[in-house]
């Protein structure tokens, strides 16, 4: 199958694959800095660096940190932070996730992958290719490698 046969999908998954461990850390980044900086707009922290430089900015140009806003003004731009604290803790939980089911997967392939005995390999193949969903397309090849060197067919 040459380059040009492999559909866009098909590329897409792989590189969601080789990128899909610091994606979860950078998501979990995202979702800390929103929920910090909602939580900076409801508390003191909102007149210290530097949150100052930035959260007064998510509050609306009519309404400075230092200045006191009309009531209505108010309630109309708390949606925003509230979609912030909202928003982070939902992006915050996925990137949770996706590191938290790289790690297991990893630490679980890397124990199946130094078992001695052919036969525990055999009995715990289905596992490990069951993992290899959850790691890059390396690990792909290094289970490769390794049923050649204990000599199983596919």
């Amino acid at each position: 199958m040459s380059e040009e046969d492999v559909s866009l999908v098909t590329r897409l998954r792989y590189y969601y694959r080789v990128i899909r461990f610091p994606l979860g850390i950078v998501v979990c980044i995202l979702g800390a800095f929103l929920s910090i900086s909602a939580f900076a707009a409801y508390s003191p922290l909102l007149y210290d660096q530097p949150f100052s430089s930035y959260v007064p900015s998510l509050l609306g140009p009519d309404c400075p940190a230092n200045a006191s806003c009309p009531a209505n003004y108010q309630s109309a731009t708390t949606d925003w932070i509230l979609l912030f604290v909202i928003a982070g803790i939902i992006i915050d939980i996925i990137g949770i996730y996706m590191v938290a089911v790289y790690l297991v997967a990893r630490k679980r392939f890397e124990h199946l992958m130094k078992t001695k005995s052919k036969a525990e390999f055999v009995r715990n193949l289905p596992e490990v290719e069951d993992l290899l969903w959850d790691l890059t397309p390396k690990d792909e090849e290094r289970l490769v490698v390794r049923k050649q060197e204990l000599r199983i067919r596919d």
